[in-house]
């Protein structure tokens, strides 16, 4: 069972003090609207502890979570990360 990270460090912030709260995100799925709205709450939350560390995604099963049939290019998935 995989907890959902934003929501996992967002109930951890207040019980914590001095630690940074870093969620694995992958850029490729998440509009970058969407996904700053997320980390901004989330460090709003942990009075600016919050991290990012981009990921693109490496499976297919990922993509089908999403309605694809399979993940997107290499090059593809980097372009949209670089948009971030």
């Amino acid at each position: 069972y995989y907890l959902e990270p934003l929501t996992l460090l967002a109930a951890l912030a207040p019980v914590t003090q001095q630690i940074g709260l870093v969620a694995t995100v992958s850029a490729t799925y998440f509009p970058p609207y969407h996904l700053a709205r997320k980390f901004a709450s989330l460090d709003q939350i942990s009075g600016g502890r919050a991290g990012w560390n981009c990921v693109t995604s490496a499976s297919d099963r990922e993509a089908r979570n999403f309605g694809l049939d399979a993940q997107l290019d290499h090059a593809d998935r980097y372009a949209r990360a670089h948009e971030y």
